[in-house]
């Protein structure tokens, strides 16, 4: 696998997906078939618009800090404002996010797969933020022409 860091690959989003997307593009036309791994991109936004990008293996410790929640991540304590209400105790907080986050993360995952499967043709399985990440990808095509997801 190739490993990369968010901070190097730009100084903006944009620039990170674009550089990311030409270095897949790059890769494959290489017919250099390794995955892309992306340290610091396990988040519920970012994560998937690195995979429309072209990377496939995400890294970081948002999980453990913050709350997916709604498809955001949340201040980790205020989880169980959302999700309990304010006498669940931080310790079960803490424990029942860190729960929580890995289903997220396996939904996330299980999305990338729909999403390859679909060949990129509809971004539903990305429920809460479908709408903003089709846009996003459709921004990043235009930048880079050559990227194509979803198979």
């Amino acid at each position: 696998m190739l490993g990369v860091t968010e901070n190097e690959l730009g100084k903006d989003l944009i620039d990170r997906l674009t550089n990311l997307a030409k270095l897949r593009v790059a890769m494959d036309r290489e017919q250099v078939n390794i995955p892309i791994h992306v340290w610091g991109g396990l988040d519920p936004i970012f994560s998937p618009l690195y995979f429309f990008a072209g990377a496939e293996i995400f890294d970081g410790v948002s999980w453990l800090r913050y709350a997916y929640f709604g498809g955001v991540a949340v201040y980790r304590d205020c989880y169980g404002v959302l999700n309990d209400g304010i006498e669940t105790p931080f310790d079960h907080v803490r424990a029942l996010t860190l729960s929580h986050n890995l289903t997220y993360l396996q939904d996330l995952a299980t999305s990338f797969r729909r999403f390859v499967d679909d060949k990129g043709k509809t971004f539903s399985m990305f429920t809460w933020h479908a709408r903003e990440f089709e846009k996003a990808y459709r921004v990043l095509s235009t930048r880079v022409p050559e990227l194509k997801r979803g198979g």
